[in-house]
């Protein structure tokens, strides 16, 4: 978790290299994805009280069930807050402000956060599954290499060197954010073969 968050604010530093605009789309964005992000984390936690506990029955079959109840519940759950980012990004950020500037670059921002949504949603998810599992070294490394090694120098070549600016460094969120994912996922299914055996 440490280093997503320190990601996230290595991206408010870079927006604000860009002007107050491209910073104040950057925190309406940010603030809108800090909300749906609880939803993840909640299930995650979920994950790792009630997975851990089959862990320590040795109860692997039902384990799995759990896993795959919970897996859909944040696929639905995150699937739902990509439509309402893409369907309200040209509507949320009038909740925050009335530029229309700042509006038009968080309306850009949210697209990209929509896209997202799911790869935030499972890897946070995952990262709590992994916790129930007794595995914190290799998610900890996952998301060291996601964030820190992909993420925020792409964010920093695609925000600061190219036109892109601001959805440069949101772009290189979603790459960093889907690596994590995707790590995590192959971790989990090597971890319940390693179980199962």
């Amino acid at each position: 978790m440490l280093f997503e968050v320190s990601l996230f604010t290595g991206a408010i530093f870079l927006s604000g290299m860009l002007g107050t605009k491209h910073q104040a789309a950057n925190q309406i964005a940010l603030n809108l994805s800090a909300l749906t992000f609880m939803f993840g984390i909640g299930l995650g936690v979920t994950a790792t009280i009630r997975v851990g506990n089959q862990l320590g029955k040795r109860n692997f079959a039902y384990m799995k069930q759990i896993v795959k109840s919970l897996f859909f519940m944040v696929l639905v759950i995150e699937i739902l807050f990509m439509c309402l980012f893409f369907i309200g990004r040209n509507y949320l950020p009038w909740i925050y402000i009335n530029d229309t500037e700042v509006i038009q670059i968080a309306s850009h921002l949210l697209l990209i956060a929509a896209i997202f949504q799911v790869s935030d949603g499972i890897q946070v998810f995952l990262l709590g599954l992994l916790r129930g599992l007794h595995d914190v070294w290799y998610p900890s490394l996952f998301c060291l290499i996601s964030y820190w090694c992909i993420g925020f120098p792409l964010a920093y070549y695609l925000g600061l060197h190219t036109y892109l600016s601001s959805m440069g460094i949101w772009v290189a969120l979603l790459i960093a954010l889907t690596s994590s994912a995707t790590m995590m996922f192959f971790r989990y299914k090597y971890l319940v073969r390693r179980i199962a055996m």
